[in-house]
């Protein structure tokens, strides 16, 4: 599947939904087509106090939302935290993670089917 181009959904399963803003993160941003993991995980932005990763762990929703939100179906979030996605015309759907282990199969296979 291309993210650039396709549509797909997202199910983001963690603790909580690292939803920071992100500006100079996307600019100037590599094709992620072209970058093996290492090259991921190596990839810096240069900000005022230096080099720093582009993707981290705060950050890394964020990035994907701001790039592939157009291409992007339903987002479902499995999190202990109230989440908000602004100006966004998602399909979201919040969960608390009690709900994952009897559900996963539904959500997964309902995305699908909406999408036949």
């Amino acid at each position: 599947m291309d993210l650039y181009s396709q549509t797909h959904s997202l199910m983001h399963i963690n603790r909580h939904y690292d939803a920071l803003r992100v500006g100079v993160h996307t600019k100037k941003m590599p094709d992620l087509r072209t970058l093996s993991a290492d090259d991921y995980l190596a990839d810096l932005i240069t900000a005022a106090s230096g080099s720093l990763p582009r993707f981290r762990w705060d950050n890394y929703l964020s990035i994907y939302l701001a790039k592939f939100q157009k291409q992007l179906q339903r987002l479902r979030l499995v999190t202990i935290r109230t989440a908000i996605v602004r100006g966004s015309n998602l399909s979201l759907n919040l969960h608390p993670p009690d709900e994952l282990p009897e559900n996963m199969d539904f959500w997964l296979e309902g995305d699908r089917e909406r999408r036949s």
